[in-house]
């Protein structure tokens, strides 16, 4: 593994000394292939493309130009300014030119913003002409919240003529960005006299070539940006030197009242940098406490070792009820690795990885980090739509090492990780990701976790989602829908090997760009009484807020999401392709655009011959659950899905809602082959149509039987032989609350509103829910063993319909459990 790269602070929208120090960079004309202005040159003989102000203030001069036959000049009092749209958000930029002027600074070149930040139009950044001979002036800006257009703006204050010429704007590659960034930190190193100090020179001359030429190949400007940065680097000063650790030791980290050159051994005498965590390597039972309060920013906290079963490493803190913050900006983590070629002809290529992360633990066990407060954003960016890097707050990583046992993420505030809004990834963009490489060649084992713990944390402000497990280990046909990974299994390169033992407990998720909590490649795995407040704001892609993905026998079980936004997913919970035997119960789902739940694959699993054939999503349970005001439609079902078991749910619409009951679409012209409803109750006060056709494909295999629809009666209901239409006499529907503590122990929202009356119709004449050959489903008795307040369901006796078990059904004693209403938290 390659170091830490520490971070670059650099401007988000360019400050003068930026502009100052890229001016400054001598080099030849750049050929620019993509420059983004028009008439740049005034190479028409006129002002055109460009607005003069006031009108014939500017004129174009056929003689004295930089380049080519004209260029604009601007009297005093003129202007001319050009807008420049199709801008990518998160993107770097630089506009360029030559300017002169007749008056030091009065002439100058600046950028106007027209973003959700500025409603009005504001200039920004200035750079002057100061001096009669043409110059090179650069001002690069990256965009941010909105923005897709800037204005270019050239406007002489002064007595004399100001002079422009030759005006472009480009895209900048991630390689000129560092070239731009390295520069403005070089300009801080003092001349020391060293041969460092010349080779700094070096290096900075050889990058302002390559920055100033458009024409140059990707690779030539990448090499010239890695020797530069060797070049600053080689000024850092000397990382501390670190310790190895006996065990069973407490070592204290101030950056207030800190020395590296203390023992770390007591809260009076403390290490005080990151840099001397990371140099060290931990072991057994040892803790690693930061200072509460204090703040560490700009360095990637990745401490060494393992600790064992019964004596994991603590990092956590002392000294307050504050939480210490970190925050690594824009440093990062490299890796060597592979990534898989598709097709006919698969395989593994070598590559290199950045990660882009703030706390990280690479091929290492048994850790507990807790009691943090974890940001990753540049500095001062406060752009909730994040900047074009994959960021995350805490990655645990798994690079060929075999099981990794014992790794739990408590109570801690991760928040403001602000990077890529929109791409799904395997190795960042999220607040806490745990995630797996793909085998290398010559592993002698598969990777994989057991053992996770992911409890009590408050996540929030993260793109692209909150909470993630994931492994590139993972190819199996049931995610094959493109058809273009079966060489790739045939061969075995990387095969499904799931993580076990992963529990997702008690964290509260909000604000997130698209999933919440996403679970993936596991086998197995609990995610309980977490709370999804806030998803799918900022991605612009499907994003669901609890589900999991190429992932088997998942239970899902008192969790709450809310307030999805968009239909592309946008539902509460998700039965995702490459599932068998997931199960969603207890769950609570309430005004998301989306709707309640998603079923979904894009391949035929049921006709392996077919393209994607072996992709599948099947017998997945969805029980005792209450959706409440889900918008566009309460059960979603998109291409294929088989087995899906949906049984004594409430789903609640109140006036206005109208959203279909269920509702089909044909993903690649799939459809389910079976979806069974059982002892559902529908109170609908509005309702859309039920609709089961799409793109002349229907859903098979349907059945509905002993289902309560009351109210609304919209086009498509389904036949039932025994359906009810009565009120089922619901206590108070639409008067669901919602958890409210964001870290700790989960309460569950008051839901007492979803309790029957006395005098029901819908008590005790449900239908008893078996499956078709007799089995348990779950591990569990048929009808889950209880209702969504933990009442017991008696196995054999027609139960009540819906998500609550009257008093008939918990086996006649007249008594119950105290878990119904009035008492319904902790159940």
């Amino acid at each position: 593994m390659r170091p830490i790269r520490p971070a670059i602070r650099r401007a988000l929208v360019t400050a003068a000394a930026a502009a100052t120090a890229v001016a400054a960079l001598a080099a030849p004309a750049p050929a620019a292939p993509a420059n983004l202005v028009l008439n740049g040159g005034f190479e028409t003989g006129t002002t055109a493309s460009w607005t003069p102000w006031p009108a014939g203030g500017a004129t174009v001069a056929a003689t004295g130009s930089f380049e080519g036959a004209h260029h604009a000049v601007l009297p005093a009092g003129a202007s001319l300014a050009q807008t420049v749209q199709g801008l990518a958000s998160g993107q770097d930029y630089l506009a360029t030119g030559r300017y002169r002027s007749d008056d030091a600074e009065s002439f100058f070149v600046g950028l106007r913003y027209f973003d959700a930040s500025h409603p009005g139009v504001v200039e920004a950044e200035k750079s002057y002409a100061e001096s009669a001979e043409w110059t090179r002036f650069g001002i690069p800006f990256t965009t941010g919240d909105g923005r897709t257009q800037v204005g270019l703006l050239a406007q002489n204050a002064g007595t004399g003529s100001g002079h422009l010429d030759d005006v472009r704007l480009y895209e900048l590659s991630g390689a000129r960005s560092d070239i731009q960034d390295l520069s403005l930190e070089a300009a801080t190193i003092p001349d020391d006299g060293s041969a460092a100090w010349d080779s700094l020179q070096t290096a900075l001359a050889e990058a302002d070539a390559a920055y100033w030429d458009f024409g140059l190949p990707d690779a030539d400007v990448a090499a010239a940006a890695a020797a530069l940065e060797d070049a600053v680097r080689a000024f850092d000063p000397p990382p501390p030197d670190g310790i190895a650790s006996p065990g069973d030791t407490a070592y204290y980290v101030s950056s207030s009242e800190g020395d590296d050159g203390n023992d770390g051994l007591s809260p009076e005498t403390p290490w005080e940098s990151l840099e001397k965590l990371n140099a060290s390597t931990f072991a057994a039972g040892d803790e690693i406490l930061l200072k509460a309060g204090d703040s560490w920013e700009g360095t990637v906290l990745h401490p060494r070792g393992s600790g064992e079963e019964g004596a994991p490493i603590t990092l956590g803190k002392y000294g307050g009820e504050d939480r210490p913050y970190l925050n690594a900006q824009d440093a990062s983590v490299e890796m060597d690795t592979y990534n898989l070629v598709k097709g006919e002809d698969s395989h593994l290529e070598p590559y290199t990885q950045e990660f882009y992360t703030t706390v990280y633990l690479a091929d290492q066990e048994h850790w507990t980090i807790r009691d943090l407060e974890v940001a990753n954003h540049a500095a001062g960016w406060t752009d909730l739509n994040g900047d074009a890097k994959l960021r995350s707050g805490i990655m645990v990583m798994n690079d060929n090492a075999g099981t990794l046992s014992g790794i739990q993420v408590l109570d801690n505030e991760v928040h403001h990780v602000l990077g890529d809004k929109a791409a799904k990834t395997y190795w960042g963009g999220a607040g806490i990701v745990f995630t797996v490489m793909l085998k290398s060649p010559d592993a002698a084992v598969p990777s994989n976790y057991d053992g996770l713990l992911v409890e009590g944390n408050y996540v929030h402000d993260t793109n692209r989602q909150g909470i993630v497990t994931n492994s590139r280990q993972n190819l199996r046909p049931d995610i094959d829908h493109l058809g273009d990974l079966a060489d790739a299994v045939e061969k075995g390169l990387s095969p499904w090997y799931p993580s076990t033992d992963v529990v997702i407990r008690d964290n509260y998720v909000a604000d997130v760009a698209g999933d919440g909590i996403l679970p993936q490649v596991t086998q197995g795995a609990l995610v309980e009484r977490n709370t999804v407040d806030g998803f799918n704001l900022r991605s612009g892609g499907a994003s669901a807020g609890i589900w999991a993905w190429n992932a088997d026998d998942t239970v899902f079980q008192f969790n709450e999401a809310f307030g999805g936004h968009t239909t592309h997913d946008g539902q509460g919970y998700d039965v995702d392709y490459g599932q068998t035997g997931t199960i969603y119960q207890y769950n609570y789902s309430h005004d998301n655009d989306g709707g309640f739940i998603l079923f979904c694959s894009p391949g035929q699993g049921s006709d392996p011959e077919s393209p994607g054939g072996g992709v599948r999503s099947q017998d997945a349970v969805v029980r005792y659950n209450i959706s409440q005001n889900d918008r566009a439609r309460s059960f979603m079902f998109s291409g294929y899905s088989d087995g899906a078991l949906i049984y004594n749910n409430t789903v609640y619409q109140g006036p206005g809602i109208n959203a279909r009951p269920v509702d089909f679409w044909a993903w690649n012209d799939t459809y389910p082959t079976s979806a069974s409803f059982y002892n559902n109750v529908f109170h609908l006060d509005s309702a859309g149509p039920w609709n089961f056709q799409d793109q002349g494909l229907s859903m098979q295999g349907v059945v509905f039987d002993s289902n309560t629809i009351y109210g609304v009666h919209s086009a498509g209901e389904p036949a039932d032989p025994n359906k009810s239409t009565e009120d089922p006499l619901l206590a108070a529907p639409g008067t669901g609350t919602t958890n409210t503590p964001v870290g700790g122990s989960y309460e569950r929202p008051s839901l007492d509103g979803y309790a029957l009356q006395e005098g029901s119709p819908a008590i005790g004449t449900g239908v008893i829910v078996e499956t078709a050959d007799g089995t348990v489903i779950g591990g569990l008795a048929p009808n889950g063993g209880r209702d969504y307040w933990g009442n017991p369901v008696v196995p054999g006796v027609p139960p009540t319909r819906g998500a609550w078990s009257a008093e008939r059904d918990r086996g006649g004693n007249g008594h119950g459990n105290h878990c119904g209403r009035g008492n319904p938290n902790h159940c």
